[in-house]
């Protein structure tokens, strides 16, 4: 944990944000999270880690990186990485968008509300950029979704299967969502403040 704790440090340091830790016990059950808040612009992303500790079995660790928004418009998305699962899926009909960029199309799943609006916010270098880190597994545009999400606000949402360890992951997922958040800032597909 000191170490995930330093690289953590080290981000919020660069990226002048806030860090807290809490470690809590519930039920034979430990969960350790940090959690990081950083302004860009008119918005607040944050990074929250988790590992759930239940007795002896193997903890369970995510990170999930989430930015609350005043959407403008019916505009959503979900682009995730491409699992055995889902080619298996798509034979039964699972929407796949081809975007027209070999590595893009070949690592990821593209699915959206308007095909064109998406095409048009892929189109931005940075978000494409954004994409090539293999850090990055996810990024929705929409209602939150899961068990542990209550809000009814629209979000931008990412999520690794992992804790984000390494510097370089995490500023690749922030560097993912303030490209994202000024392309669809400057689609007109969100608003300039966060609610």
């Amino acid at each position: 944990m000191a170490e995930l704790f330093k690289s953590w440090q080290e981000v919020a340091h660069i990226l002048g944000a806030e860090l807290d830790y809490a470690d809590q016990w519930e039920d034979q059950t430990r969960t350790e999270s940090l959690t990081l808040r950083v302004r860009h612009r008119h918005w607040t992303i944050a990074f929250e880690s988790k590992s759930n500790h239940k007795g002896k079995e193997k903890a369970e660790a995510f990170t999930r990186v989430f930015c609350p928004l005043p959407a403008k418009a019916d505009f959503k998305f979900n682009i995730f990485e491409e699992r055995l699962k889902h080619r298996l899926f798509k034979m039964m009909g699972l929407q796949d968008i081809v975007i027209g960029d070999v590595a893009l199309d070949r690592r990821f799943v593209f699915q959206a509300t308007h095909e064109e609006q998406l095409r048009q916010f892929l189109s931005n270098p940075l978000v494409r950029a954004g994409f090539a880190s293999p850090a990055v597994q996810q990024l929705r545009l929409g209602l939150p979704e899961g068990p542990e999400e209550h809000s009814t606000a629209h979000q931008l949402f990412g999520r690794s299967e992992k804790r984000l360890h390494a510097k370089g992951d995490i500023l690749a997922y922030f560097q993912l969502f303030a490209a994202a958040l000024d392309g669809l800032h400057a689609l007109d597909l969100i608003e300039g403040h966060t609610p």
